[in-house]
């Protein structure tokens, strides 16, 4: 299993949000097991349905460089660039709110 160092948590996964925050997110993170990262997918539903994408722009876990290759990959309907850490949900969540009541009213 992988795990996020609780000392290294909060500049590698949440730099923008407090201190409190952080130590909570790392505290309750799950581990990640590494025959996820071996396991063979199935065919990805975004060569069946419209996506929309939101980029992190200060994503220290996924370079944003790569995070725009893969909205354009998939044909994002939308993309939106927000200043933020991999935790964007927890950072952004009225910005993230909106993207997905959007997608939703364009099904």
């Amino acid at each position: 299993f992988l795990w996020l160092d609780r000392k290294l948590f909060k500049e590698s996964f949440c730099q923008d949000l407090g201190d409190d925050a952080a130590l909570i997110m790392a505290a309750a993170q799950k581990p990640t097991a590494v025959r996820c990262f071996e396991e063979t997918a199935g065919a990805p539903a975004w060569k069946q349905l419209p996506s929309w994408y939101q980029v992190s722009l200060e994503d220290h876990m996924i370079p944003p460089q790569t995070q725009q290759w893969m909205a354009q990959r998939i044909g994002a309907k939308k993309t939106v660039e927000l200043a933020s850490s991999h935790a964007s949900l927890a950072a952004y969540p009225h910005e993230l709110a909106a993207l997905i009541e959007e997608a939703v009213e364009q099904l």
